[in-house]
């Protein structure tokens, strides 16, 4: 393992992990052991200092962990416009040459304080802190920190998403989006509902992913990395239908990454507030997914079979999306007492009974 300077001035590494070699070239000596660093973490090894490797702790600023961690951990997954969405909010917060090393349990504490004074809810603010966490446990792993922080445990979530769109909301939507000229909208904002994928999903899909004459689609790009295949509803089919590629490889709808996540958003927007619902701050794009959970629970289906459709890896996590209505609740009273409708007090109670002034039944004396 050598670093050198190079003859036009820059520096170069030439290293070994295995049995393969790397060269690697840099305009400074940090940022060439930076590289180093990654390449062995991407490689599942940990670089040593003991082999001749010298580089600050210092010098290895958020800015940096943001880019390695992307590489590491969210590049090939669903979430990752979404987590780094939390990772600016960061690097704001911190600012972006703060070191990695110098964050400690006190300033995550203090962070987690900030944001919910700004009124983010404590889910949202949970998933700021894993961010850091993430970013400082993977500099430990690349080797530019020596030891792990204590974490701040997770704030209590009491954050039960309740909205879902009705469905005059659902038409009004697609209604819309049809006389605004944006079909395309109007067929994704229908697969979305219909489905229960998550946004970054969707956009994912290909077209060898969507198999139209069996009715199944395969989302290999996933929040939590497990590829998951579910069936196509007949609604389903034809929203995504017309807008199948004509090159397998393609992506089936072009709102792609961030840019097409704000596109679409912000026509979201706009329609809400054109239809009068631009007060309502618990309606969001992701509604969609509640909506679609909420109605498939509602049609009897179990919550095991709503966690294997929608991609949610526990039962604790599919719960904040099911609710029952009174109702339901009600319908389920009606059916125990058609099935167990006997009573099981003594009969002369029934007919010796009386209604009290306050409207409440009396036993007999």
């Amino acid at each position: 393992m050598a670093i050198r300077k190079d003859s036009n001035g820059g520096w170069l590494a030439d290293f070994t992990i295995g049995s393969q070699r790397f060269r690697l070239k840099a305009t400074t000596k940090a940022l060439v052991q930076e590289r180093m660093a990654e390449t062995f973490a991407k490689n599942g090894k940990k670089i040593s200092r003991s082999k001749g490797v010298r580089y600050s702790k210092d010098a290895y600023c958020l800015r940096q962990a943001i880019r390695n961690t992307h590489d590491l951990r969210w590049k090939h997954k669903a979430c990752c416009d979404t987590a780094m969405g939390y990772a600016k909010s960061v690097l704001a917060y911190f600012g972006e040459d703060r070191p990695v090393a110098s964050i400690k349990f006190q300033d995550i504490h203090m962070m987690r304080e900030f944001f919910l004074e700004k009124g983010n809810k404590p889910s949202t603010v949970n998933y700021k802190a894993t961010t850091v966490r993430c970013m400082i446990k993977d500099a430990e792993k690349m080797g530019f920190i020596d030891s792990l922080p204590r974490f701040p445990g997770n704030l209590p979530e009491n954050n039960t998403k309740e909205r879902v769109f009705s469905e005059e909301e659902e038409k009004a939507f697609i209604n819309y989006f049809f006389r605004t000229e944006r079909p395309e909208a109007a067929h994704l904002f229908q697969f979305l509902i219909e489905e229960g994928c998550r946004f970054g999903e969707s956009q994912s899909l290909k077209g060898r992913d969507v198999d139209i004459y069996k009715k199944r689609v395969q989302i290999l790009k996933t929040k939590n990395g497990t590829p998951r295949t579910i069936p196509l509803t007949s609604t389903a089919v034809q929203a995504i239908a017309p807008f199948m590629p004509k090159i397998s490889t393609h992506k089936v709808w072009s709102y792609q990454g961030e840019k097409g996540y704000k596109e679409f958003g912000h026509m979201f927007d706009v329609a809400k507030a054109r239809l009068g619902l631009g007060g309502d701050k618990e309606l969001t794009l992701h509604c969609t997914r509640h909506t679609f959970a909420t109605r498939f629970t509602a049609r009897g289906f179990s919550l095991v079979q709503l966690m294997h459709w929608g991609g949610w890896k526990s039962l604790q996590a599919v719960q904040r999306y099911a609710h029952v209505d009174i109702s339901q609740l009600e319908s389920v009273a009606e059916k125990i007492d058609s099935e167990c409708g006997r009573m099981c007090v003594p009969s002369e109670w029934q007919k010796n009974s009386a209604i009290n002034e306050n409207g409440g039944a009396q036993w007999p004396v």
